[in-house]
């Protein structure tokens, strides 16, 4: 996973603990995309304390994965979840119009909630 991607799962999981000052660096470099310059003259500090910040907010975030490790687990369902909506695939390219209804219509409420579960 790109690491810019899991900075902001990471973000969206743990940010809350993370200072305001902190969140407002950390969203303003890598949601707004502003250079550490901008983020430094828009608040009013230094350069370095933009990074130093940032380098915080990272290190803080990655230590609550490895403390909590929310993230790993969700993309661990998400790939199982994904394997058993392949799996289904399978079952409905290998003879769905034989299916008798039954095995039909559970094959259908499994797909849906299978589908509900992957956008969650």
């Amino acid at each position: 996973m790109e690491e810019s991607l899991r900075l902001a799962m990471l973000f969206d999981l743990y940010g809350g603990l993370l200072t305001v000052k902190q969140r407002e660096i950390f969203e303003l470099y890598h949601s707004d995309d502003l250079s550490l310059g901008e983020i430094a003259e828009n608040l009013g500090i230094s350069r370095q304390g933009v990074r130093d910040a940032l380098v915080r907010s990272e290190t803080t975030l990655n230590d609550a994965e490895t403390a909590l490790g929310f993230l790993a687990e969700h993309q661990r369902r998400s790939t199982l979840l994904q394997s058993i909506k392949e799996d289904v695939r399978v079952i409905r390219r290998s003879g769905y119009d034989r299916l008798d209804r039954d095995f039909a219509a559970a094959l259908s409420g499994l797909e849906s909630k299978l589908d509900a579960l992957i956008e969650e």
